[in-house]
C-alpha cells in the first residue's frame, strides 16, 4: 500500500508539473507576444525573484497533481456511498486546485473567480455523468451475466 500511495504521489506530481508547463505555454502563445511567460505579473509580484515565483508555481502545480492522484483513492471507500464519495472528492480536489490556480493564473477579480468555479463545477458535473454512465452500463453488463449464469445453471 504504502509503495502503491508513493508511486501515486510521484507520478501525480510529475504530471501536475507537467500539465503546469503546458499551461504556461498556452498562455505564453495567447500573451506573451513571442515571449514565454514563466509566470503571471500578479503572482510573480507575491515574491521578491521570479525565479522563487517559478520555483513555488512548479511546486503548487505538482501538488495539484498529488491531491488529484491521491483523491481517487476517495473510491475505495467501500463502505462510503457513490454520493459521499462523489461529494468528498469534489470538496477536496476543488479546494486544493481552485486555490493553486487562483493564485497562478487567475486575475484576481471576483468575476474570474466566478467564473473559474463555474467551470470547475461544470466540468465535475460532466465529469460525474460520464462516470456514473459508465458504472450503470457496467452494472447491467454484469447483471445480465449474473442473470444468465442463474438460468442456465437451473
Amino acid at each position: 500500500m504504502v509503495k502503491r500511495l508513493l508511486g501515486r504521489v510521484c507520478i501525480g506530481f510529475i504530471i501536475g508539473v507537467f500539465l503546469g508547463q503546458i499551461t504556461q505555454i498556452i498562455i505564453s502563445l495567447f500573451l506573451g507576444k513571442g515571449a514565454f511567460i514563466p509566470v503571471s505579473d500578479e503572482f510573480s509580484e507575491l515574491f521578491d525573484t521570479e525565479l522563487t515565483a517559478v520555483l513555488t508555481q512548479f511546486i503548487l502545480t505538482g501538488f495539484i497533481g498529488v491531491a488529484l492522484a491521491l483523491g481517487s483513492f476517495i473510491f475505495n471507500i467501500d463502505h462510503w456511498g457513490l454520493m459521499k464519495q462523489y461529494m468528498t472528492h469534489f470538496f477536496t480536489t476543488g479546494a486544493v486546485w481552485l486555490t493553486v490556480v487562483i493564485l497562478c493564473w487567475t486575475p484576481q477579480t471576483p468575476m474570474s473567480w466566478f467564473i473559474l468555479l463555474a467551470n470547475f463545477v461544470g466540468v465535475y458535473v460532466i465529469t460525474y455523468w460520464i462516470q456514473l454512465s459508465i458504472s450503470r452500463k457496467d452494472i447491467e453488463r454484469i447483471n445480465a451475466i449474473l442473470k444468465s449464469k442463474e438460468i442456465g445453471g437451473r
